[in-house]
């Protein structure tokens, strides 16, 4: 092998490995934005569910 395929294969890895950890920091995004999402949903639910409740003890 030369210099240059070594210095290509290096290059191509880089990419590669840089493109993982891109799709690896949107998946982690995605990730925190739907657990987000699904804590604020329950959080809704339990006020809801109180309010409906203390408006029944009245």
């Amino acid at each position: 092998m030369t210099l240059a395929e070594i210095l290509m294969i290096l290059e191509i890895t880089f990419k590669v490995v840089s493109v993982v950890i891109l799709l690896e920091r949107l998946f982690d995004r995605y990730l925190d934005y739907k657990l987000t999402n699904k804590i604020n949903e329950l959080k809704n639910k339990e006020h809801k569910k109180n309010r409906y409740h203390s408006r029944k003890d009245k």
